[in-house]
């Protein structure tokens, strides 16, 4: 059994894949770049480099998500498109975003 650690393509792979995922969220949820940035307390250009895959969020960051926007953790960490990107039961993104 090979129990290596992942490789740098692994990593590389993860956070393209998150990036794409947390565009997704952010697009389904209304906000723009630097609405979502100024609500997760980061920078624009932070949220940017997650996005692009330049750099991987904190997995507080990335709780904080899921929390407060209702983002499915499944969905969010993994890709599956058999899970929704929403918790069911959790409100709109129309009216997420009008609450805020």
């Amino acid at each position: 059994m090979n129990l290596s650690a992942p490789t740098l393509s692994h990593s590389c792979h993860f956070r393209i894949a998150i990036g794409r995922r947390l565009r997704g969220a952010r697009a389904a949820l209304g906000f723009s770049q630097q609405e979502m940035a100024t609500k997760l307390g980061i920078a624009r250009q932070t949220l940017a480099g997650y996005e692009n895959g330049h750099c991987e969020p904190l997995s507080s960051l990335l709780a904080l998500l899921c929390e407060d926007f209702g983002l499915n953790p499944s969905w969010l960490l993994i890709g599956d498109n058999n899970t929704p990107m929403f918790v069911p039961g959790t409100e709109t993104a129309t009216f997420r975003r009008a609450a805020s």
